[in-house]
């Protein structure tokens, strides 16, 4: 039935003579969609269905989303029309004019003359079926009228008995603000009036008001509450302490985004902060009466004597009218931070941390960070590590973290089984500066005992132990002899550095020696040699300390900050030094590990040439001459393939030092090749060597022995089994 209507609609006839005079006199040009709109229009007002005219409706919403340019000739249309909008559905043409004001430019006079329809809209009967007409008339006089105009036909709404209209009189009253224009002192009182509305959605509304009038006129001077005698405080006060009373709100996100809200405010005087933090009133927040006043009780007067019990004392909870701030809302950021709802103490954290930070003394910060440290005991994981990161954000402003807050740091979140937990609990560490060697020494116990227990957390734990050694050198220095197990008179044993708890203390040491030089008494001889491998592999981590440095040749914890080709050269120049397979291995595994530390691009491109060097080298020293085991021998010669065509800006010596890792690989491949059209045949093999003696004859480079031997033994040898006898005698020397 309603499809039948809707097709009848737009076969309907054309735009009337008004629409078409209106069309002329503006000499808009009308194309055949926007015919067709009109239509669609037209069949709106002489459907006989309410029903079917909202379905209309709302394709022309759909309609001029798609094409804005459609939103002029839809208000031209209408303006003949909105005195006689029927109830059924004046709603949904208003939403319609809503959207084509909003998605086009309209002329002014158009626009005067829907703004004084719809105030005209605001004070119609108040049936219930005109209540959402005279809400979307309400947006739209908020959204359209000039920021200087009028307001009296919204400010009438906000005492109407709907909740709906009272809630979007004060949406087009925020609206407005946001548009820029300026908020009357009397609309600041009722809005707080209406904060004791049946709905919440009223109060939330209200409250965003009181904080735009703080925004706005945050020093100007107002009567104090509950105060007789014509005390004054700052706007910004009196809104601060009446979204503290949003704290005690009985839904849920009125208290949430009261609680956001108070992050937002700046400026609030101390004695306002503090209170938020304390549930007792606090007595610079109480006016203290004089003796007069105090003797005059509560009826205001002496007591005759004539009525019994005229002046005996009240028992029981009593308003006090000498409050400059409601008793409920003393302690508002406690009462957020105990919310039974996840969403009001993560607000409430985040506006507490704010708050905190932009507080210039400090001492409301170091106040807060009791609190926020307690809520790192929350049973919400989200709720912990928005704790956490609002204690990172603090710790700046915090100069110590006390006995108390450290030992509930270490046994809430270090253990925790999330690891975005426990990477945010090591950022807090590195942030703190502690208050006692004690603290320090377990704050070391606790993390090797994490270190422990998880392994992949080392890289951040590693961060942290840098920190804490860079932020307490003379706790450090104290605790130095235990951590390193110093004995006074023996000589201490050489412990593994590839021990990894050994290695964070380490790191501890030697980022506390840069600022503590005197350490340098307490390290057993082995120390140096220690630092100079943890200065190889973490040179992110280990400081440069020169009384550790030898003098006689640099380290190769340099190489990381050195260009590729300086990095390339020395690397090569270290490799005939490196004779043990063990130290190889060992310096191969550092070298993987050390990928994890680089955090650019170049160094993490230095890192892999190294690794892949010596990876060669390990390949080629452990390799066991079998026909079996060729897979090795390939990978090898892949990186070999790869340096040669990535690794760009290496001098013709490094080029010839990988054509002698090839020439050993190909000679292997060659030997147990039976292929003549191979890759690997012996003639590639004799063209391979031609090249290299060629390199050694222009440019006087020194080969190694096994190079030498295969110049001198197999060069022009083109017999097959021939070479391969010379390949084998030479091969099973070298393996």
């Amino acid at each position: 039935m309603v499809e039948t209507k809707l097709k009848r609609g737009l076969v309907s006839e054309t735009t009337t003579t008004a629409e078409n005079e209106v069309a002329k006199r503006q000499k808009i040009q009308l194309s055949s969609d926007s015919v067709e709109i009109l239509k669609l229009l037209d069949s709106v007002f002489t459907s006989s269905a309410a029903g079917d005219s909202r379905i209309l409706l709302r394709k022309l919403d759909s309609e001029v989303s798609k094409d804005p340019t459609l939103a002029p000739h839809i208000i031209d249309s209408l303006s003949s029309r909105l005195k006689s909008l029927p109830p059924n559905y004046a709603a949904e043409v208003w939403l319609l004019i809503r959207k084509c004001f909003k998605l086009s430019e309209i002329a002014g006079d158009v626009k005067s003359t829907f703004l004084e329809q719809a105030t005209a809209n605001v004070h119609c009967e108040d049936a219930w079926i005109m209540s959402k007409f005279k809400i979307m008339s309400i947006a739209f006089v908020g959204e359209n009228i000039e920021v200087d105009a009028s307001r009296a036909p919204i400010l009438e709404m906000l005492d109407d008995h709907d909740q709906r209209i009272r809630l979007a009189s004060l949406n087009a009253l925020y609206l407005i603000f946001k548009r820029g224009g300026d908020l009357a002192l009397p609309q600041y009182s009722k809005a707080i009036n209406m904060l004791a509305d049946i709905s919440h959605q009223v109060r939330l509304a209200a409250y965003r008001i009181l904080f735009a009038f703080a925004i706005q006129t945050p020093d100007k001077m107002i009567p104090a509450r509950n105060i007789k005698n014509n005390e004054e405080i700052r706007l910004i006060d009196d809104a601060f302490a009446h979204l503290c009373d949003s704290m005690n709100d009985p839904e849920s996100s009125v208290r949430a985004e009261g609680a956001t809200l108070l992050g937002k405010f700046d400026g609030v005087s101390m004695r306002f902060l503090h209170q938020t933090l304390e549930k007792n009133l606090m007595t610079n927040l109480n006016r203290i009466r004089s003796l007069n006043e105090r003797a005059k009780g509560e009826g205001g007067e002496f007591s005759s004597g004539r009525k019994f019990g005229d002046d005996k004392a009240i028992r029981g909870e009593v308003e006090d009218d000498n409050n400059v701030i409601a008793r409920g809302a003393c302690g508002a950021f406690i009462h957020g931070l105990e919310d039974e709802f996840q969403t009001v103490r993560v607000a409430a954290l985040d506006s507490l941390c704010t708050l905190a930070a932009k507080e210039t003394t400090g001492d409301f910060a170091k106040q807060s960070m009791d609190y926020m440290v307690d809520m790192l005991n929350d049973e919400i994981e989200g709720v912990r590590l928005n704790a956490i990161n609002n204690c990172v954000r603090l710790a700046s402003r915090v100069p110590v973290l006390l006995e108390d807050q450290n030992e509930n740091v270490l046994t809430s979140c270090l253990p925790d089984s999330r690891r975005e937990i426990r990477f945010s609990t090591h950022r807090l560490l590195s942030c703190c500066r502690l208050l006692s060697k004690k603290c320090l020494n377990r704050t070391v116990e606790e993390l090797i005992r994490s270190l422990i227990k998880f392994p992949d957390d080392q890289s951040s734990i590693y961060e942290a132990f840098r920190d804490l050694g860079n932020h307490h050198p003379h706790f450090t220095a104290a605790l130095t002899p235990e951590l390193l197990n110093v004995h006074p008179f023996f000589d201490t044993c050489e412990t593994d550095i590839s021990d990894a708890s050994y290695a964070a203390k380490l790191i501890l040491i030697l980022n506390a020696a840069s600022d503590s030089k005197s350490l340098a008494n307490f390290f057993p001889p082995f120390i140096k040699r220690h630092y100079a491998y943890l200065r190889d592999v973490y040179p992110k981590l280990v400081p440069k300390l020169d009384f550790l440095e030898d003098k006689k040749a640099k380290t190769k914890g340099e190489f990381i900050h050195c260009s590729t080709a300086e990095f390339v050269t020395r690397r090569v120049k270290l490799l005939p030094q490196i004779n043990s397979t063990q130290a190889l291995t060992s310096a191969l595994t550092s070298l993987n590990r050390m990928k994890k530390a680089c955090s650019s691009k170049e160094d993490l491109n230095l890192v892999l040439a190294h690794a892949d060097f010596l990876e060669i080298q390990s390949i080629l020293r452990t390799y066991h001459f079998s026909r079996t085991n060729l897979n090795p021998i390939h990978h090898s010669l892949g990186i070999i393939h790869r340096l040669e065509n990535l690794l760009k800006g290496m001098t013709e010596e490094e080029k010839f030092h990988l054509r002698e890792y090839k020439l050993i690989i190909f000679s292997i491949i060659c030997f147990f090749n039976d292929d003549k059209e191979s890759v690997f045949s012996s003639a590639n093999f004799q063209i391979l060597l031609d090249e290299i003696s060629t390199k050694i004859a222009q440019h006087g480079f020194t080969p190694s022995k096994f190079t030498r031997s295969l110049i001198d033994q197999c060069r022009g040898i083109k017999r097959d089994s021939l070479l391969k006898s010379f390949l084998n005698s030479l091969l099973r020397c070298v393996s």
